[in-house]
């Protein structure tokens, strides 16, 4: 009889477990969010201090399918000037985060927020005012509340990138860009929506990222009173959000831009002599082979060591092999300096990084780098250089 009752008792626990609690025992790419964890949102248009102590759904949506609205706290609330500067990058590496952007962002910056794509959230402003909730008896139980306002004049910036590209090494490379952030945009094919809120843009045609305060004040006027920018949301009951993973910066097969070769010769021949006549420097002829095909070629004169910048896209697979075979071009014969090689590009670094060769004979140490290329390739691909 008592193991009947326990076998019923665990069955009633089970069937009464939530959803998505039941879900992370069997994925485990799921994120818990704790009560009392918070999160900062854009404020939607026409905020006012009625917000606060409102509650939300797991969706952050005010009203139920009812269409009414719940409060959780009493609209008791205090205001405390501020004047301070922030710039704060936000990582969306959960849904939860991905769909509480997404509705407040998606009318006001026309961005159309996939789960197929990866995104960060800048977020520069000038604090002036905020306004927090006064704790009072809870008046219903809700997932989340307003429990704060911020006023100021905000720029807001999401950076969008596709899931191979806008990788973790990526996001952390844009929290330390500073003044670079465009090139840093630039250089990993992102894409960047701005929107600003009690700002006007001194130059109408360009909207810049201004990190630094000097700059902001430079680059944009503000308005005369301080505007609601940001609310921020107080986690009330336990939630469950799937996790958005952000790939580590690696090769996957696809077409790249053999961006730059570097190179470094012996000061002499493997015999000790040198490589011209009167002492002179070796004019070096690098050939590129991937997968033994020569793609490029680069010639530098008087040289021992040089960088050889390419625009040549090329088509990588798994198996991947590079080879550099480094001659001294003379009138007549070309003496071989020495080769380098990769065995296998795929596990050998990164993109835009530059990735060591094994090098042999006179060539004392070679590097290459790729950059991914994005979109479709050509219907007809152009034959190797002779």
């Amino acid at each position: 009889m008592k193991s009947l009752l326990r076998l019923l008792w665990c069955f009633l626990a089970c069937i009464s477990m939530p959803l998505a609690a039941r879900a992370t025992d069997e994925k485990p790419d799921f994120e818990k969010i704790a009560p009392g964890q918070t999160f900062v949102l854009a404020a939607p248009v026409g905020t006012t201090t009625d917000l606060l102590g409102m509650g939300f759904d797991e969706q952050l949506s005010e009203f139920d399918a009812a269409g009414n609205r719940h409060r959780a706290f009493a609209s008791k609330h205090k205001k405390v000037p501020e004047n301070q500067y922030f710039a704060q990058f936000e990582q969306l590496d959960n849904e939860f985060k991905l769909k509480a952007h997404a509705r407040f962002l998606t009318s006001s910056m026309n961005v159309g927020f996939s789960q197929e794509k990866r995104y960060m959230v800048l977020r520069v402003y000038q604090l002036k005012e905020v306004a927090t909730l006064e704790p009072t008896k809870p008046l219903e139980a809700v997932p989340l509340v307003a429990q704060k306002i911020f006023y100021g004049w905000a720029l807001n910036v999401v950076i969008e990138g596709d899931l191979s590209t806008f990788t973790a090494e990526a996001a952390t490379e844009l929290t330390t860009a500073g003044a670079d952030i465009e090139a840093t945009v630039k250089r990993y094919s992102l894409k960047k929506y701005v929107h600003l809120v009690g700002l006007e843009a001194k130059n109408k045609g360009h909207i810049p990222v201004a990190l630094d305060p000097a700059k902001f004040n430079d680059e944009f006027r503000v308005a005369d009173t301080p505007a609601p920018i940001f609310v921020e949301y107080k986690v009330m009951k336990e939630l469950f959000s799937p996790k958005l993973s952000w790939q580590r910066s690696g090769f996957i097969p696809g077409r790249y831009r053999l961006a730059n070769v570097s190179f470094k010769v012996a000061e002499t021949k493997a015999n000790g002599n040198s490589w011209d006549a009167m002492n002179g420097r070796p004019d070096p002829l690098i050939a590129v082979l991937i997968d033994g095909a020569q793609v490029d070629t680069c010639l530098r004169k008087d040289v021992f060591e040089g960088q050889c910048p390419s625009e040549k896209v090329v088509t990588l697979t798994e198996q991947s092999a590079l080879q550099l075979k480094v001659s001294d071009k003379d009138l007549s014969e070309h003496d071989l300096v020495g080769t380098a090689s990769l065995d296998n590009i795929m596990s050998a670094g990164r993109p835009y990084a530059a990735i060591e060769l094994t090098t042999q004979d006179s060539l004392q140490s070679a590097t290459v780098t790729f950059v991914p290329v994005s979109g479709p390739p050509p219907a007809v691909a152009a034959p190797a250089p002779p």
